[in-house]
């Protein structure tokens, strides 16, 4: 019957997406400079068996071309597009397989092709997604958590609904804070760099906002420079020239501000747009510009380093935006609240790779030295620490 032969046509396709490695179906499949492909995790683990920090002579197991690389460089390697194209092909017939099936199921006709039992052989490659990091620890937290980033020691600066607290990266154990914590009211959104914290505060009884910076001396002390704002900020972010970029709401004026402000707390600059236009997450990439991602429109925008609007775009297979990040190579970590995923893109949202499978909801990421992901459990008021695989 055609339905047979079709079926062994796919199951031929698919039999092109075997990782030689793990003998699974390809998971972002990456290619070596022979041509041949291996799951992206897969070939992870193949460098990281060869010891060193230097370029390493790895053997393809296919055809034995050996290929010089780093520890870190496997998700470098070009995506291996003809695999994702077959699996698509695959995805698409299967489809209409199944679309005939139902038909003739329902027309009573006594010589069904049935392809139940082999539906598992041929899932779509592109949609079996594998974890590329391993859960260290999960603290909870009696409130939650609004906004997360990593001081230069590794540990994880946490500012929820009546506090902050400092964790420390090995164990998630609390850290004893070295500056006052008295100032602030409800922080609602932080950023770290260098010598420098930044905290944006709301006093919702007083219906006041701060901008609050910490700068260490030489004496190794914070010293402490509060400004109150005109409106109520929702997220920050630090830009690698030191400037901090604040977007919040004028509720009286009903606009939203982006506000570029210097080391001492003074405004550089201010671009007001209409109300729910910014969302609350918030990250600058190496060339100053600004991310913003609003989940109710499952959207980012991309704004100049002058606070005007570039472009907006939709991450691919993301459903609700929220956190934000940059990895060291200029890559967008993601949380997908919806999907339940952190996943790394480029700048213009395709992707590269999911990180993780998440058990709750995220919300707010932070990435350290490309290594440590730290992720915020909304639902379950939770901090979850994850080393990377490199």
């Amino acid at each position: 019957m055609a339905e047979n032969h079709t079926k062994d046509i796919l199951l031929d396709l698919r039999s092109l997406l075997t990782c030689a490695i793990c003998q699974e179906q390809l998971v972002s499949p990456r290619l070596l400079p022979c041509q041949h492909s291996f799951c992206l995790r897969c070939l992870r683990l193949l460098i990281n068996s060869y010891s060193g920090d230097t370029d390493n002579p790895i053997s393809c197991p296919s055809c034995r071309q050996v290929t010089f690389l780093m520890p870190s460089e496997a998700h470098l390697l070009p995506v291996d597009i003809k695999a994702n194209q077959i699996a698509e092909i695959i995805k698409t017939h299967q489809s209409h397989l199944e679309l005939e099936r139902t038909v003739a199921s329902d027309a009573n006709a006594s010589n069904v092709f049935d392809i139940t039992a082999s539906d598992s052989d041929l899932e779509d490659s592109s949609n079996s997604e594998q974890s590329v990091a391993e859960l260290q620890w999960c603290e909870p937290s009696d409130e939650h958590i609004w906004d997360i980033d990593f001081m230069a020691d590794g540990s994880v600066l946490c500012a929820s609904s009546s506090n902050l607290r400092q964790l420390s990266s090995l164990e998630g154990c609390d850290m004893h804070l070295s500056f006052d914590t008295n100032s602030f009211q409800s922080p609602c959104s932080l950023a770290v760099s260098d010598g420098t914290i930044v905290i944006v505060d709301w006093d919702k009884g007083n219906n006041e906002g701060f901008l609050i910076i910490l700068n260490r001396n030489n004496s190794d002390r914070w010293e402490m420079t509060k400004k109150r704002t005109q409106f109520q900020p929702n997220g920050v972010a630090i830009t690698p020239t030191s400037d901090i970029i604040i977007c919040g709401n004028d509720h009286i004026k009903d606009i939203d501000l982006l506000l570029c402000y210097d080391d001492a707390g003074d405004v550089n600059w201010c671009q007001t747009y209409p109300s729910d236009t910014l969302g609350p997450y918030i990250a600058t990439d190496s060339a100053n510009k600004i991310f913003i991602s609003t989940p109710t429109k499952n959207s980012i925008d991309l704004y100049s380093t002058t606070g005007e609007h570039i472009s907006k775009f939709q991450a691919e297979g993301v459903q609700e935006p929220r956190g934000l990040c940059f990895s060291s190579e200029h890559h967008l970590i993601i949380a997908d609240q919806s999907n339940r995923k952190v996943s790394m893109f480029d700048a213009t949202g395709a992707l590269i790779e999911h990180l993780v499978d998440f058990p709750g909801l995220p919300n707010s990421v932070s990435l350290y030295e490309d290594r440590l992901l730290a992720v915020t459990d909304w639902q379950q008021k939770k901090l979850y620490m994850y080393e990377l695989w490199k």
